[in-house]
């Protein structure tokens, strides 16, 4: 799979921790990013230091972080496509897209079971 560029991971990843309830601007997520990694794992490292962090936390945030799990094994099975299979469905819209806020355990499954009818913005979708 081809490594994100150092700019690309850490604004995802802030995006990511935006969009579940956590405040970017309070974690140098510029820090972790270790540019021999992927994105997911990067992600997935920063995700688990988050978790030890807001385990105290309310059960809520264990949810968000079940999104977290969703959206970086999304990410994982599109790196996983053909260039030309990723190419063809970031290019063509599918009729409904799951945002990762919305991105529950029935929504993922059916983005798994079919891609080229859904689409996850963040994955198969631009920002």
């Amino acid at each position: 799979m081809m490594q994100a560029n150092r700019e690309f991971q850490i604004a995802t990843i802030r995006n990511i921790l935006k969009k579940n309830g956590l405040d970017p601007d309070l974690i140098d997520v510029s820090s972790y990013i270790d540019e021999t990694l992927s994105l997911e794992e990067n992600a997935r490292i920063i995700k688990e230091d988050m978790a030890l962090i807001t385990k105290k936390e309310a059960p809520q945030d264990t949810k968000s972080l079940r999104k977290i799990d969703r959206f970086l094994e999304a990410i994982e099975i599109f790196g996983k496509r053909k260039a030309r299979q990723q190419r063809m469905d970031v290019s063509k819209p599918a009729r409904e897209t799951f945002e990762r806020s919305n991105l529950s355990e029935e929504n993922f499954l059916k983005w798994k079971a079919n891609a080229n009818r859904y689409d996850i913005t963040g994955v198969d979708t631009p920002y």
